[in-house]
């Protein structure tokens, strides 16, 4: 087998250079090894939340002079602000083209709500996860029994400090008990596979059903749609 590039990482920066090599004809090999940190990734990207000295940034171009004076040796500082800005249209353009759909721009961060139910300034997010401010008044946080990577009792207390009518459930799925008695390998990514299975979705649903009366909305952890990213909608 022959190449013109070889790659070596499958995190976002090596996958996204085998594409755009790919794109120009070239033919490239990824060699990873193990989990890149996509496999934990919340899901948002940033572009730039926060200076150095801690500032707040809600337009991060218009925050650019600041931070050069602040880190003149930030890469964004060596790359010039009208390199950033060519690049971040650039890869939107790129997960566009992917059909990776993703809300956002680089003009203006938005607030995300977080795993832990706080407000971040990120630059773009998946259409699935909720964006401040919130429009519902009252949530139901829908937590997966023996899972640690999400706390509904964490989340509602956040979410309950912006005035909002939280209350927390639990989902059983009897299909994730494999998972559950292997507790390193109950993660998101491996719960997602198991809820693609058209069956076990129809018995997703079926609890899901139970927990949505009187709430205007059912926060989940982001287990769904390994395969099909529109899941979350169909569900």
């Amino acid at each position: 087998m022959k190449f013109d590039s070889l790659i070596i990482g499958g995190g976002l920066a090596g996958l996204v250079c085998g594409i755009r090599l790919a794109e120009a004809g070239l033919r490239c090999a990824i060699v990873s090894r193990g989990q890149s940190a996509l496999h934990f990734s919340s899901g948002s990207l940033d572009l730039l939340a926060e200076l150095p000295d801690g500032t707040p940034v809600d337009s991060p171009l218009k925050a650019l002079d600041a931070l050069k004076q602040q880190s003149p040796e930030h890469p964004y500082s060596l790359l010039g602000a009208q390199n950033v800005q060519r690049f971040a249209m650039e890869s939107e353009a790129l997960l566009a083209r992917c059909h990776i759909t993703l809300t956002g721009s680089y003009k203006q961060n938005h607030q995300r709500i977080t795993p832990l139910g706080i407000e971040r300034a990120t630059w773009l997010s998946p259409m699935e996860i909720p964006v401040a401010p919130l429009p519902w008044k009252h949530i139901t946080v829908v937590g997966i029994a023996g899972f640690l990577d999400f706390q509904p009792e964490l989340v509602a207390g956040s979410l309950a400090e912006n005035h909002i009518n939280v209350k927390t459930a639990e989902l059983t799925l009897p299909a994730l008990d494999t998972l559950r008695n292997n507790p390193s390998e109950f993660r998101a990514a491996n719960i997602a596979r198991v809820l693609d299975i058209p069956e076990q979705q129809r018995l997703l649903i079926d609890e899901l059903k139970t927990l949505a009366h009187d709430t205007d909305a059912l926060f989940l952890p982001a287990c769904l749609g390994s395969e099909d990213d529109k899941a979350w909608q169909a569900i």
